[in-house]
């Protein structure tokens, strides 16, 4: 049986296997070390530890309570947006769906045709801005900035009054060796390292996309005489601390 503990470190394991090569007869090599580091915690090779610590890891890192998605919420948005109303708020001219993007052009772009996008007093948040379209059906284009929390906020508000359809326009982080600027990519999964998913969905390494929507995507990209590539994001959300160490080193040997 292991006897991993609960939160173990795979570098620390690597000092001990060093210290131990140290301290045996000369000639011991690190491997040997490292087996017997190995078996004294129960695993029949350094493979098998190092596979059980990463798995491990992954599971703790996935979300403080594996069971949080199946929770009720305490305080959802619905009964936010029932108390607004009963204090007067009105949403106005609801959209039958939502496009979210980060992309700075699309919203001047937005902004220069007034006769067709209309900027929404009463759904825009504090850090972007909301368009309705003035055709019907209506559509609501929300230009906010980078992170999943303050999507899926507006989410959340925009779900909570009715809104069924989403989509997400814009650049996606690429992790793939070779990947050249531009590139058209059908995105397959993502790797989940944005802290906001565990909340939604049960612990995972990825987040799949729908398989025949995928489909759908690389045949309508085909037809348009482009040749996709198919794989996965990264779903990032601090994009300066992007490391080479851990995360991304694992993401572009899992992409490949």
């Amino acid at each position: 049986m292991s006897q991993l503990p609960d939160r173990p470190d795979l570098d620390q394991l690597r000092r001990r296997a060093k210290e131990l090569q140290r301290r045996s007869p000369e000639g011991t090599t690190l491997a040997a070390a490292q087996l017997a580091v190995a078996r004294e915690l129960g695993f029949m090779s350094w493979a098998r530890l190092r596979e059980a610590v990463v798995s491990r890891r992954a599971g703790t890192v996935a979300a403080m309570s594996p069971d949080k998605h199946r929770a009720a919420s305490v305080h959802p948005a619905s009964e936010f947006l029932a108390s607004a109303r009963a204090r007067g708020w009105d949403p106005g001219r609801l959209p039958v769906g939502a496009v979210f993007t980060a992309q700075t052009f699309l919203t001047k772009h937005l902004d220069t045709q007034p006769e067709r996008y209309q900027p929404s007093a009463t759904l825009t948040p504090t850090n972007g801005r909301v368009f309705v379209t003035l055709d019907d059906p209506p559509v609501a284009v929300a230009c906010l900035g980078l992170g999943a929390p303050a999507v899926v906020t507006l989410l959340e508000h925009l779900a909570g009054l009715g809104v069924r359809w989403f989509i997400a326009v814009g650049p996606a982080s690429g992790v793939a060796v070779g990947l050249e600027w531009g590139s058209c990519v059908v995105l397959d999964r993502a790797l989940r390292d944005d802290g906001v998913s565990q909340h939604y969905a049960a612990p995972a390494r990825y987040a799949a996309c729908d398989g025949p929507l995928t489909e759908r995507l690389c045949g309508a990209v085909r037809a348009s005489g482009i040749e996709p590539r198919i794989g996965a994001t990264w779903t990032v959300p601090i994009p300066y601390r992007t490391t080479l160490k851990s995360s991304t080193s694992t993401a572009l040997k899992e992409s490949s």
